[in-house]
C-alpha cells in the first residue's frame, strides 16, 4: 500500500473546509498491477456523506471522456493518476 497526502493549496475550491490542511489517500496495488487497476481510498473526511469509508474511488478520479464511462488503462502511471485527485476533490466539494 502507498500512503500519500495532498496539501490543501492544490485544491481549487471555495468550499474547502478551512480546518483541513492535508488530504490523505491510500493506493493499493494488486498483484496484477498495472493490468488490474489499483484501489484508491481517502482517509480524509471532506464531504458529507463521507467518502472516507474504504470505498474504491478510482473510477471517480479518472477523468471521463465526453459521454463515456471512466476506464482504467494499464499505461496510466500512478503519477498521472495522482495528478487528477485535486480536480476530483474540487468536483466533490462543488456538488
Amino acid at each position: 500500500m502507498i500512503d500519500f497526502e495532498i496539501d490543501r493549496s492544490v485544491i481549487k475550491s471555495e468550499f474547502l473546509d478551512k480546518s483541513i490542511e492535508r488530504f490523505y489517500f491510500d493506493v493499493l496495488l494488486r498483484s496484477k498491477y498495472p493490468f488490474q487497476p489499483p484501489i484508491i481510498m481517502t482517509r480524509t473526511t471532506f464531504c458529507s456523506p463521507s467518502l472516507a469509508d474504504g470505498r474504491d474511488l478510482l473510477y471517480e478520479i479518472i477523468p471521463k471522456q465526453k459521454d463515456e464511462e471512466a476506464e482504467w488503462k494499464p499505461s496510466t502511471s500512478l503519477y498521472e493518476l495522482i495528478q487528477h485527485i485535486p480536480d476530483f476533490v474540487s468536483e466533490v466539494l462543488l456538488n
